[in-house]
């Protein structure tokens, strides 16, 4: 009932903030589909504009710096699908290894402090990978969680190995292709010259994917968050079994001590 509630009230806060941007679009729609794609065709018309796109990405994917979604979905608008993908990818890639550089060769955990929420967090996790291994790790990492919070977070973690941690981010990274594919329609949506009946099905099929795309992410996430609970769980059990066993084995001892 709980998490009904919870989800409920966040469908409702991001059908208002979705209104809100909306209303914002719809009135000042000519000039902000006019700016980007006159940036857009300046960065197509630029040698190395995919190297730049590249380091966007990268650092938009390190904590605590923000606007990676937008970054990638921009990649996506810019040079279209699947060849947006390729600056996606290796961006992605590229601020999962400086974040694991950061924190872990130059100590900068010292100087992290999570909030109280992102701290329940980190244990979940940290209790699932040590129960799940390369898995539980893969799958936090396919999860639709924030990538600059997953690549802080399995960072800190200390059972995370460079090897696994390079792994899991190189597999991991290519669900942004996805994100790719959305900036693509938008760019086909805002190209004036697109006929009217191409238009309509491009929006259709766009809007069909998004739900497709939620749906599953969603649907995913919720999967993540059950599996961290129950290997969470596993790794209490066990722990509380250990130390039941050394109980039982000092008994003995103890008790002849007491006779004696």
């Amino acid at each position: 009932m709980h998490s009904r509630k919870k989800f409920f009230k966040v469908a409702v806060i991001t059908c208002i903030v979705a209104a809100i941007l909306y209303g914002l679009f719809s009135h000042y729609k000519e000039d902000i589909i006019e700016f980007i794609q006159e940036t857009a065709i300046k960065m197509r018309e630029q040698k190395y504009s995919s190297l730049i796109m590249v380091f966007i990405v990268a650092i938009t994917g390190i904590p605590p710096l923000f606007g990676y979604t937008f970054a990638v979905t921009m990649t996506g608008f810019v040079y279209g699908f699947p060849n947006g993908c390729i600056p996606a990818t290796a961006g992605a890639f590229l601020s999962s290894l400086v974040t694991f550089g950061l924190i872990r060769k130059f100590n900068f955990e010292k100087h992290i402090k999570l909030s109280e929420k992102k701290q329940d967090l980190y244990v979940a996790m940290q209790d699932a990978i040590t129960q799940g291994g390369f898995k539980m790790m893969l799958l936090i990492r396919i999860c639709p969680l924030p990538w600059q919070l997953t690549n802080l977070v399995l960072s800190l973690v200390p059972s995370v190995t460079w090897k696994t941690y390079i792994s899991s981010a190189l597999i991991a990274c290519f669900k942004f292709n996805l994100d790719v594919w959305v900036g693509s329609q938008l760019a086909n949506l805002s190209d004036p010259d697109l006929p009217p009946e191409a238009h309509k099905a491009t929006l259709i099929y766009m809007c069909l994917g998004i739900i497709v795309l939620l749906s599953s992410g969603y649907w995913l996430y919720k999967l993540t968050m059950v599996k961290v609970k129950e290997q969470q769980e596993k790794l209490l059990l066990s722990e509380g079994d250990e130390r039941q066993s050394l109980l039982e084995n000092q008994a003995p001892s103890l008790t002849g001590l007491y006779v004696k």
